[in-house]
């Protein structure tokens, strides 16, 4: 989940401008922009300057979360709900906006493939906004549809920080950088519509993409 160091972006950048690329196609992240100050989503705007700055084409990707069967984040919420306790940090009521795989996979390979339009940023999101305690809620009631298991896990609710401070002391539970990225309510409503009509595809809804993950 951490962002490449903005002064290694320069020096890829360099090497790409050595070796006659022509074209750099990446993935920053939802909630870029200049005002945004956080350190996770200030070092990919800055990344993001290097390659805007560098005088070289490049389409730049800053996507939501991405979900598939081994995503950075539901296999960990799908153990949670089998031990049938759900720990949720802060409210729960923080939004996302995530994107499957297997789209994303489509819309890259249109980028390297297709498209001869150059100098171009889209917010990679999919067509549905929830909030998290609704993504498990989904998740679960998925997972009791084909028998993975036989109720709703229960909620154990804990306050932001004391989960900041969990993290920063063990490296093996969620970061403090997803922490923020997590609560940081980052969405980018129509920018669905945008990425269908760019890239002539139609997204897939999120029920559908949580049955192809089970």
């Amino acid at each position: 989940m951490k962002p490449l160091p903005w002064h290694l972006v320069k020096e890829i950048v360099d090497a790409c401008k050595d070796s006659g690329v022509k074209k750099i196609v990446t993935n920053s992240g939802l909630g870029v922009r200049e005002n945004n100050f956080e350190a996770y989503f200030y070092s990919k705007w800055l990344g993001e300057r290097e390659i805007i700055n560098s005088g070289l084409n490049y389409t730049i990707f800053r996507p939501s979360y991405i979900i598939g069967k081994n995503d950075e984040f539901t296999p960990k919420l799908i153990g949670d709900i089998k031990r049938g306790l759900l720990t949720v940090y802060g409210s729960g009521e923080y939004v996302m906006q995530p994107i499957f795989i297997g789209d994303v996979a489509k819309i890259f390979f249109k980028t390297v493939v297709d498209r001869t339009k150059t100098k171009e940023i889209f917010d990679l999101v999919g067509p549905k906004v929830l909030s998290f305690n609704q993504y498990a809620d989904m998740v679960s009631k998925v997972m009791i549809k084909k028998k993975l298991i036989r109720k709703m896990p229960k909620k154990k609710f804990v306050e932001l920080e004391k989960g900041i401070q969990e993290a920063l002391r063990n490296e093996k539970m969620t970061s403090a950088e997803e922490f923020v990225v997590r609560v940081s309510n980052e969405v980018s409503k129509g920018a669905e519509k945008i990425l269908e009509k760019e890239f002539n595809l139609k997204l897939t809804p999120l029920e559908e993409v949580l049955t192809k993950i089970f």
